[in-house]
């Protein structure tokens, strides 16, 4: 499929275009003629005009562009850029079979954590993800145990929780890998250990979906060099943060995603759990908080009760 801009005070040129790609690029050829190459979708885009590749790399900053080098975009640069000119041709080849590659991998942001419990907005977070494009499907991971040693309700139970939430959606799933595998709750060894999983490895791009205020305070995380250098970081904006301009979440392989998820927090869940079983579950339930069944489940099983609250 071609892809070429038609100026809009020259309707005759949009006719020659399709001629010459007829004559010199044969007429099986698919042509699309456009006047804004930005709002076009695709993985690659040739082009030597700094503006029209800038505000195509706006809407799709994984995409590759190949700059045919020449006087008018000479010093231009970019991460996702390649100016081609005639001397790194192999450069080129090599960055389109990346792409083809990629573009056959199953694109799968995890999104991990306690889960204790879910709550509405993991599933905002992960809506989120999946309306701007970042990936294909979103695996909600549950950790077996907290890397700090944190109390938390047992594992079955936060799984089944997730499970419940998220109920049959197509793109988002629950995974039990972390509890299959008996991991640390390390985010590096978790994404080690899927890459090299005979049923993933070539098969699945992983991803990490984090809210902004995990992604501001990332050099906290355990051996978080390492990890915003191998893992791709999908970073959500939260109500009532900004983002840092220049921050590591801004600059590729990492996307940002300039959407409002409520700021909920399973801490918040609990407090309000605990009221609600003093008040012998007369509290109302904030709008934005639990799931319905997620509520059901935490009655039925009697979780997140005060400690030394009589039956």
């Amino acid at each position: 499929m071609l892809l070429t801009k038609g100026p809009r005070r020259l309707p005759y040129a949009w006719t020659g275009k399709k001629l010459w790609v007829d004559s010199n690029l044969g007429k099986e050829n698919d042509l699309n003629i456009v006047s804004d190459k930005g709002k076009f979708y695709g993985r690659v885009l040739v082009d030597d005009w700094r503006e029209y590749v800038t505000a195509w790399l706006r809407h799709r900053p994984r995409g590759l562009v190949i700059m045919p080098a020449n006087k008018s975009n000479k010093g231009f640069s970019h991460p996702q850029v390649i100016r081609y000119d005639g001397t790194n041709l192999e450069e080129v080849r090599k960055a389109l079979i990346r792409v083809r590659k990629t573009a056959e991998l199953r694109r799968v942001g995890l999104l991990g954590g306690a889960f204790d419990p879910c709550h509405i907005g993991h599933l905002k977070l992960a809506e989120a993800v999946l309306k701007a494009g970042a990936v294909d499907e979103v695996w909600l991971l549950p950790c077996k145990a907290h890397l700090y040693g944190k109390a938390m309700e047992p594992y079955f139970h936060r799984l089944r929780m997730c499970e419940l939430m998220v109920g049959n959606s197509p793109d988002i799933k629950v995974s039990d890998y972390e509890g299959i595998r008996g991991l640390s709750g390390s985010t590096l060894e978790t994404f080690t250990r899927l890459k090299e999983e005979p049923w993933s490895k070539g098969i699945i791009e992983y991803s990490c979906i984090i809210g902004l205020d995990n992604a501001n305070t990332m050099d906290k995380w355990v051996k978080h060099e390492a990890l915003t250098s191998q893992v791709r970081f999908v970073v959500v904006k939260r109500q009532g943060l900004k983002k840092v301009r220049g921050q590591w979440y801004t600059k590729p392989p990492h996307e940002f995603i300039d959407e409002d998820i409520p700021g909920v927090s399973s801490t918040e869940a609990r407090k309000f759990l605990k009221a609600w079983w003093r008040s012998k579950k007369t509290k109302v339930i904030p709008d934005g908080l639990l799931h319905c069944q997620v509520m059901a489940y935490i009655e039925k099983n009697r979780l997140y009760r005060p400690m030394g609250m009589a039956d």
